[in-house]
């Protein structure tokens, strides 16, 4: 017992959480603006993380699929082009407001057609991880955790060339589970290098847990906190104070 709670405290100190109440506005205003709120929380982490390193994550946001029998879940993939654009002018002293929110629409309604697209089971990712299961010889019918044990070395050139294992590497996993009664939500990031981001969108705030792992060099929850809090700023200064 000793031995494993030693273990179990050796767990727990490996991750550091920073809690971030933004206060400036909340699904309300995002409202106001016609836009989504959960949009907007999306472009927001997007623009916070180009900020800090120059470069899009691959983002990985939980939808749920179920309006299917057994639906489970799709990824909602948020670092698209339309979203780069919106990181490269958000703070750029020289753009006008107005082609700023228009990049900023833009990227709001690629979000949203991504979002009900994966929500409709016409994501990419579920897809994917279907075909390298048949790959490796796993099927509904096989026994539990059998692709734990199935052999990946004959998988198709795809599943091991280094842009797909990129494209699995979850530098930004995120999810929104909003509801009335809940200030805190948090889970720990799904990559040695990544942020794990849970967050809440009430009225007039939206309340982020940011998660990453101490020991990383590339990762720090207070400080992409801050970015983050800069960015929704920013997004507010472009849409302005809404109805």
């Amino acid at each position: 017992i000793k031995a494993t709670r030693t273990r179990a405290e050796a767990l727990v100190s490996l991750p550091e959480t920073r809690m971030l109440v933004f206060e400036g506005y909340g699904k309300r205003m995002c409202k106001a603006w016609k836009a989504s709120p959960d949009g907007i929380v999306q472009m927001a982490l997007q623009c916070a993380f180009h900020r800090l390193y120059g470069k899009m994550a691959a983002t990985y946001e939980s939808c749920a699929t179920r309006t299917f029998f057994h639906g489970r879940t799709e990824v909602i993939r948020s670092a698209h082009s339309e979203a780069k654009h919106l990181a490269e002018v958000l703070w750029d002293g020289a753009a006008h407001r107005q082609d700023k929110e228009k990049v900023l629409r833009e990227a709001l309604s690629r979000q949203t057609q991504l979002s009900r697209e994966a929500s409709a089971g016409m994501g990419v990712d579920r897809h994917l991880l279907a075909l390298k299961k048949l790959a490796m010889g796993v099927t509904p019918h096989s026994p539990p955790l059998s692709s734990l044990l199935a052999k990946t070395d004959d998988l198709p050139d795809m599943f091991q060339e280094d842009p797909f294992a990129y494209s699995q590497t979850w530098l930004l996993s995120t999810s929104n589970v909003t509801t009335s009664w809940n200030v805190i939500f948090n889970f720990g990031p799904v990559s040695d290098h990544g942020y794990g981001v849970g967050y809440l969108i009430h009225d007039d705030q939206v309340h982020i847990n940011i998660t990453c792992f101490k020991g990383s060099p590339e990762t720090n929850s207070p400080v992409f906190a801050a970015a983050l809090e800069e960015a929704f700023m920013k997004i507010h200064e472009v849409m302005g104070p809404g109805a």
